[in-house]
């Protein structure tokens, strides 16, 4: 059928998957099709978040309104954390790590799970951006203490030069 050649041909161009809604009366085409199951795990204030999301990455006004987004939903701190933590999502982790610090959110609830995800990761562009958000969050003197101890364990066990600056600039910033 030349339906399913056109849809194949498009796929392999690099345009969004098509699928089609037929009933009797109508056809509908959906172009892109985000992930039904993700789309309606996304609080209210935040619909159309993963398509955003996607465009984002290219674009800086569609991250300027998926910063604004962020701000005016009173469930974006977990959700982000949710999404990052998302095996799924794994692409998307580092500019979901940016969005924690650029929009201003209060990450300090979750300030373990960043110095956890710090100590795992080996990837420097994930390093700088968790680097920003334990900064942003500021830590209290007693958990800069353990933090720092905890992070400049791991600084040693990092693989790349990179990594290991990354994680002893921030153990230098939590004990001074």
């Amino acid at each position: 059928m030349n339906d399913e050649k056109d849809k194949k041909d498009k796929q392999e161009e690099g345009l969004p998957p098509i699928a089609y809604h037929v009933t009797d009366n109508y056809v509908t085409a959906i172009i892109g099709g985000g992930d039904k199951q993700k789309d309606a795990d996304v609080p209210k204030g935040l619909a159309g978040f993963w398509d955003l999301l996607a465009g984002a990455t290219k674009d800086v006004i569609l991250k300027e309104q998926l910063i604004d987004a962020l701000k005016e939903d009173k469930e974006s701190v977990d959700f982000l954390v949710n999404a990052i933590q998302d095996e799924d999502n794994k692409a998307f982790r580092p500019i979901l790590l940016s969005l924690c610090w650029e929009s201003g959110l209060d990450m300090h609830k979750h300030l373990n799970y960043f110095a956890g995800l710090a100590v795992e990761t080996n990837d420097p562009m994930l390093l700088l951006e968790l680097q920003t958000i334990i900064q942003d969050i500021n830590p209290q003197d007693k958990e800069r203490k353990t933090l720092a101890v905890e992070l400049g364990k791991a600084a040693a066990l990092k693989s790349d030069s990179v990594s290991k600056e990354i994680m002893n600039d921030l153990v230098y910033f939590l004990e001074s």
